[in-house]
């Protein structure tokens, strides 16, 4: 008895790790719900003109996007676009809209894996917009083989950039915008320097409670954005 014992004990560890083991599909990728709104500030005037914006705004560019599609898997290539049904901040926007000091932009959801900051790709602004593929391998591409992709080559007027979610320990939410008011009369209201272009630079970065509405402030335009783990 002590010899069989002795044979079987050896076994008990591996037996054990195999109990602790993920059962196949158990270990995927966790996907989050992703809800932003950008509005801009429609009485913003000369009074910010305090404001240090950049004399000459490059557009917002990263080394990789995803492509937003409203069908499909999701994958760290291709994000899904949720339907107008699944907004949950529908009743924020409509107040913002209603409201005479707002002016929404963008509204939009879309589901995404929880990737880390090397592997994550952004959402292009506009909404749709495709980015052009760069020649060069860029940095900050984590080493995939995916394609990669640059911004556009001339800021277009409107709101433009892109918006990037990421999982390290925490959550963390990465927006890089540019805003250039449509026609004259928009431009004129901007709090802008003589000699500098009429544009609008947010950059931000902001770790992320999920389910949590975060508000990200800015002179001319702001943001909201929440991040929703799917069950």
């Amino acid at each position: 008895m002590r010899r069989a014992s002795s044979r079987l004990y050896p076994v008990v560890p591996l037996l054990l790790a195999l109990l602790v083991l993920p059962a196949p599909g158990l270990a995927e990728q966790q996907l989050y719900d992703v809800e932003l709104i950008v509005f801009r500030h429609a009485e913003a005037t000369s009074r910010q003109a305090g404001e240090r914006w950049p004399r000459v705004a490059e557009p917002a560019r990263h080394g990789r996007y995803a492509e937003l599609s409203s069908d499909g898997s999701v994958d760290e290539r291709h994000y899904r676009q949720l339907s107008g049904d699944a907004l949950r901040l529908r009743e924020v926007a409509q107040r913002l809209e209603r409201s005479d000091q707002y002016e929404v932009l963008v509204h939009s959801a879309w589901r995404q894996p929880g990737l880390g900051n090397s592997e994550a790709a952004a959402i292009p602004l506009p909404l749709g917009s495709s980015p052009q593929s760069a020649d060069e391998p860029v940095n900050g591409n984590g080493g995939s083989d995916l394609p990669v992709v640059l911004g556009p080559e001339r800021l277009p007027e409107g709101l433009s950039g892109y918006v990037r979610v990421y999982r390290e320990r925490f959550l963390h939410a990465e927006l890089d915008l540019r805003y250039l008011a449509d026609g004259a009369d928009g431009r004129a209201s901007l709090p802008l320097f003589e000699d500098q272009p009429p544009v609008v630079v947010m950059q931000e970065r902001r770790r992320m409670r999920s389910n949590e509405l975060h508000h990200l402030d800015h002179p001319v335009i702001g943001a909201l954005i929440r991040v929703s783990p799917v069950d």
